[in-house]
């Protein structure tokens, strides 16, 4: 098999010198996307069923929660996403950077 030839075996054929860096000089410009993460709940808040009770971490893809199931009460982790076009486009870029990222061990 040809190197580069698209299996996955050597660096992309079609990526022009500089393409990286340009990726990584657009990601570094976007701003942080704060706005669309959920708001934050504050201890008392109901959702359905769920009583929050403290944010317990976050991420790149929600917050979770440490919350009370009152139907069945006992603690419970409630993980609240931001709105899915988001996650969508978070997701595409990330895939495109994966693509134009060098192959590990390959050389310029």
């Amino acid at each position: 098999m040809v190197e580069g030839a698209g299996d996955g075996s050597g660096p992309p054929t079609d990526v022009k010198p500089g393409a990286l860096s340009a990726l990584l000089q657009e990601i570094a410009a976007t701003p942080e996307q704060r706005e669309a993460d959920p708001l934050p709940l504050v201890p008392g808040t109901v959702i359905g069923r769920f009583e929050i009770i403290r944010e317990l971490g976050r991420g790149g893809f929600g917050v979770v929660y440490e919350a009370r199931d009152r139907d069945l009460g006992r603690q419970v982790a409630v993980k609240v996403v931001p709105d899915l076009p988001l996650l969508i486009e978070a997701k595409a870029m990330r895939k495109r950077l994966e693509k134009q990222a060098p192959a590990p061990g390959a050389r310029p």
